[in-house]
């Protein structure tokens, strides 16, 4: 099974890996756009993703693929407690991305074709905003303590989120 950082961090497969105690499982951690790869490349033969675009032209090149979906996951923008880039109350996503575009204030992208990376590249189109963003090119636990470390804005799933939050003790749920 080739699965997104997310979905191993949020404790699924803690959850339902033991039911399969008479075979072997290996997973491996990757953003979607790497799992998608690694099945194109006959490594793995699941992906548990969630990058809507990328799977879409996966399955459009691959037609002997079969799609189930599984479950869904919400993203949260999580930024410094203070609130530098006034991204609270805002009343979108992209609303909240101008702000922090708007504003200088740092912004940690994954930066890695992950369905996290997707989702924060439609969102900043939406914003109609190019901005300067540092990069983690890690998994999303990673880029969160890095956002966290630097008192910076990241958008992140909401499972990953609730499995770290207690550790990150200068980031809040903003919207």
């Amino acid at each position: 099974i080739a699965t997104t950082t997310s979905v191993v961090n949020s404790g699924l497969l803690d959850a339902i890996l033991p039911q399969f105690h008479d075979q072997s499982v290996r997973v491996h951690a990757a953003g979607s756009g790497r799992s998608l790869a690694m099945l194109a490349e006959g490594t793995v033969a699941l992906v548990i993703s969630h990058a809507p675009v990328a799977e879409q032209e996966s399955l459009s090149s691959h037609p002997n693929w079969r799609y189930q979906k599984l479950a869904y996951n919400r993203f949260v923008l999580v930024g410094p407690r203070a609130d530098p880039a006034s991204v609270r109350g805002r009343m979108s996503a992209a609303d909240a991305l101008k702000s922090i575009a708007a504003n200088g204030a740092p912004f940690i992208s994954r930066g890695d074709s992950s369905g996290t990376h997707e989702r924060e590249t439609i969102l900043w189109k939406l914003a109609g905003v190019t901005p300067q963003v540092l990069v983690s090119g890690a998994g999303m636990a990673v880029t969160l303590r890095q956002a966290d470390s630097r008192g910076a804005y990241t958008l992140t799933d909401e499972a990953t989120w609730r499995q770290l939050q207690s550790d990150l003790d200068g980031l809040s749920v903003l919207f």
